[in-house]
This record gives C-alpha cells, sequence and structure tokens, in this order.
C-alpha cells in the first residue's frame, strides 16, 4: 500500500511513484492527484520493467545541438585518381576546422552530411 510519505517522495523529485501487487491508500491518492504526480500499478513485474526501460531510454537519449561554426563556397571540383574529389572552397563565414561535422548544400538539399577528411590551406599568389 502506498504511503503518502513516497508521494512526497515523489512530489519533491516530480517522480512518477510504480507499484508492484499494490494500490494506494486514500490519502495518497487525494495528494498525488491534487499535485500532479502518476500513480502507476503493475500485477505483471514484467510489464512495469518493459515500462521503466522504455521511460529510462526515452530520458536518457542525448540531447543534439547544432551549432554552426562556419559556411564556406565551393568554387572549383578536383578530380584525384585513388582519392576521389577533392572541394576547393572559400570560406564565407565563420572558420572551418579539422574533423568537424559538415553538411553539402547543392539548391539548399542536403546532398552529404559526416565529417571533413582534411584541411589545407593556401595562401593567393
Amino acid at each position: 500500500e502506498y504511503m503518502g510519505s513516497d508521494v512526497n517522495l515523489a512530489i519533491a523529485s516530480k517522480a512518477v511513484v510504480i507499484g508492484f501487487n499494490t494500490r494506494a491508500d486514500a490519502q495518497a491518492r487525494k495528494q498525488a492527484e491534487n499535485n500532479g504526480v502518476d500513480l502507476r500499478y503493475y500485477n505483471i513485474i514484467y510489464d512495469a520493467v518493459d515500462e521503466l526501460r522504455a521511460a529510462m531510454s526515452g530520458m536518457l537519449t542525448p540531447d543534439k545541438k547544432e551549432e554552426v561554426i562556419g559556411t564556406a563556397e565551393i568554387r572549383q571540383v578536383f578530380k584525384v585518381s585513388k582519392i576521389g574529389s577533392i572541394a576547393g572552397c572559400m570560406v564565407t563565414a565563420g572558420v572551418v576546422r579539422r574533423n568537424a561535422r559538415l553538411r553539402l548544400l547543392r539548391e539548399n538539399v542536403v546532398v552529404f552530411t559526416g565529417e571533413l577528411d582534411s584541411l589545407k590551406r593556401f595562401k593567393d599568389d
């Protein structure tokens, strides 16, 4: 049987109260309802474990944040045997770093997403 102390802990930590083969008493149910605490009951342990696993995987997924550090414009493409194509670029804003993630756009459509393999800098003559 759930007690008021279980619900108080859930309120303080913004958690869910999970019960296996048990029910909340009337006072705990009312307190949970007034404070927006979710009470969940399970009679089959596998259902509780599956739901916990699903909730944890949803909570633990990393937040991916994209930060644009620079933009470059491809001026010329060089074809090199055994290597492939090399893009001659000019940085138009910000910086370009080695091993940075990049997205190649052609007419505002993404045609490649990946990492920069190498970076070389040549000064104008």
